[in-house]
């Protein structure tokens, strides 16, 4: 499989097909695109389509895992899992609180579906914490 033009391997292939499939079935088309942004991946649902966006300057080597926690997130909200979604007014970090908030709520039960596939984790655990440590 290929994304953002990185052959990334075979591991998401089943994950992908099962998620696009549920998107499709909700009249929506699963679309993956590059992004400078706050944060490693976005997942932004609209009438038409599920947005993936995945930072541009993730190594090869991590994008499998980033990629596949971000197609947990689009299964999380499939299954109803609860959503962070920004106030009315954007306070200072707000952007940086609300993904530190989607990944608490959401990460680990993505990261337990993910295990079994052995994916490569060290640079994306390495980023989460250097993150961490900004919003302290």
């Amino acid at each position: 499989m290929k994304v953002l033009n990185k052959e990334i391997g075979d591991e998401l292939d089943s994950m992908y097909g099962l998620v696009a499939g549920r998107v499709a079935a909700s009249g929506r088309e699963l679309v993956v695109e590059a992004y400078e942004g706050a944060g490693l991946s976005d997942v932004e649902w609209t009438d038409d389509a599920v947005v993936i966006s995945l930072h541009h300057g993730i190594p090869t080597h991590a994008l499998p895992h980033v990629f596949g926690v971000a197609l947990q997130h689009v299964r999380q909200h499939l299954d109803r899992y609860p959503t962070i979604v920004a106030g009315d007014r954007e306070a200072y970090g707000g952007e940086l609180v609300r993904i530190t908030l989607r990944e608490l709520l959401m990460a680990p039960e993505a990261e337990e579906r993910l295990a079994p596939l052995q994916l490569d984790t060290a640079w994306e655990t390495e980023q989460r914490h250097a993150g961490l440590k900004d919003l302290l």
